[in-house]
């Protein structure tokens, strides 16, 4: 090689190091309702996170869109939980899981995402009294998934009155809970793999709800 190869390689070596780095894609709505919308699952904590402030307001836009229906927009709402412990997202949870004409998924999203991200066990309890059953199983079924004494303490004193049989079973099952892990931007929660079975019904609307 010559010397003029030589220097020619080496300045071009020189112009790649000093040349910017590649701009990661920019976060949009669009681009957060195609991340929701997958097949497989939705993103974990970690990469809501990733997305900063510009998926924060994604994520409320999509959220505060009644007319969008189907699992992106349950997910969205799940996906809040990520961005505690700012108190507008923390709001707008309270307020969602709190409106008897809200899709009932959404509610439940809404009951997951206080839980596991703000450790809103007592916002989540006030449901079990709530006039419909399946309202009540899905927060019986989150209190569930918390170690929080609280919550222990909410699930037995609905249990003792109770009376729809699928929502009972729910409660009941959750009543001797394994030993909690912390889960990383979450409340303490029940292992997965050792969480209490759901009811039959709650398992027909989780299939349901997959369907969609």
């Amino acid at each position: 090689m010559t010397r003029t190869s030589i220097l020619r390689l080496a300045l071009a070596c020189a112009a790649l190091s000093l040349a910017p780095a590649a701009a990661a894609d920019p976060v949009t709505r669009a681009s957060v309702e195609a991340a929701l919308s997958g097949y497989e699952g939705e993103p974990d904590v970690a990469a809501v996170r990733a997305w900063g402030a510009d998926g924060e307001r994604a994520l409320l836009a999509i959220a505060r869109d009644a007319t969008l229906g189907g699992v992106v927009r349950v997910r969205a709402f799940h996906a809040l939980r990520a961005y505690a412990p700012d108190a507008g997202v923390l709001r707008l949870l309270r307020e969602t899981a709190a409106q008897p004409n809200a899709d009932l998924f959404v509610r439940r999203a809404c009951f997951d995402a206080l839980v596991e991200g703000f450790d809103d066990v007592a916002e989540v309890a006030r449901h079990l009294a709530d006039p419909v059953p399946e309202v009540r199983d899905g927060a019986a079924w989150t209190l569930s998934r918390s170690a929080r004494p609280e919550a222990r303490a909410a699930l037995r004193a609905r249990l003792a009155v109770e009376t729809d049989p699928t929502v009972r079973a729910t409660l009941a099952q959750a009543d001797a809970p394994p030993a909690p892990v912390t889960a990383p931007g979450a409340s303490l929660v029940v292992p997965v793999a050792h969480a209490p079975a759901p009811a039959p019904a709650r398992r027909a609307v989780v299939r349901a709800a997959r369907r969609r």
